[in-house]
């Protein structure tokens, strides 16, 4: 069975792939006692006055990620709002297979974030088939496509509520 920490992890790799998208309705996952609630959406969903409230940029390149932790009531009553830690990864090397048109062998390309390396301090790589790619050039064309879109970065942080934050919806804008 995974442990909370890496079913989190998971989780929020998750929404950080939704950030690429648009919008996305409210979602729960429940983990043994915790419930977390979490939606995705597009920083121009949120009013001009809101925006201007919380210091939140409105465009369409920025995305707003909305996270409530709450721990289930055993007595059966509402749930009450949690800290959390959040954590992530970003991918600073992505490895292309593809399929050697003059070989027909697979074949494989490797692109590296230097940068990304250096900040966290260890390679975080993944690898990708591409079986339809003949020719080295566009593999590796592939390759810096794909690390472009695996490297964006995550934020990392520490959500602590008191009792005032039950108050709050899910949804709500918060700033920290």
């Amino acid at each position: 069975m995974y442990s909370f920490a890496s079913r989190f992890k998971w989780a929020l790799a998750l929404f950080s792939l939704c950030l690429l998208t648009t919008a996305q309705a409210e979602q729960k996952q429940v983990f043994g006692d915790y419930e977390i609630h979490y939606n995705v959406f597009n920083s121009t969903f949120l009013q001009p006055e809101v925006a201007r409230q919380y210091n939140i940029n409105r465009s369409r390149a920025i995305g707003v990620v909305n996270i409530a932790v709450l721990k289930k009531n055993p007595e059966g009553g509402l749930p009450t709002p949690v800290a959390a830690a959040l954590e992530g990864e970003v991918t600073n090397q992505v490895t292309v297979i593809y399929r050697d048109g003059t070989t027909d062998k697979d074949t494989s390309v490797t692109v590296q974030d230097l940068a990304g390396v250096q900040m966290t301090g260890s390679v975080v790589a993944t690898s990708v088939n591409f079986p339809g790619i003949a020719k080295a050039d566009l593999a590796n064309r592939v390759a810096m496509r794909e690390l472009k879109q695996l490297s964006a970065g995550l934020a990392k942080g520490v959500f602590i509520a008191n009792r005032k934050a039950s108050l709050l919806n899910i949804g709500d804008v918060i700033r920290f």
